[in-house]
């Protein structure tokens, strides 16, 4: 389990301007959302090992701000060693 609390110094907006290699005159723009100056960021995760060579893994991550706004991410894994 990890909380932490983040604190963003640029003021810029998320735009990305990018092309395909096939035709590099045409562009195109993506504008990302703006965020918070101040926002708290939580995970909470576990891991099972559930024979000697396998581990399976599950965590939420999450990221509020004081404007009801959140980002939410589910990860799942699976890593097997020999």
């Amino acid at each position: 389990m990890e909380f932490s609390w983040v604190h963003e110094f640029k003021d810029e907006a998320r735009d990305i301007t990018g092309a395909f290699s096939d035709y590099p005159a045409e562009t195109f723009s993506v504008s990302g959302l703006s965020r918070e100056a101040d926002f708290l960021e939580g995970q909470i995760g576990l891991s099972v090992l559930p024979i000697e060579t396998l581990l399976l893994t599950v965590s939420y991550e999450t990221a509020l701000n004081d404007s009801d706004q959140s980002l939410s991410v589910w990860r799942m894994s699976a890593s097997m060693g020999f």
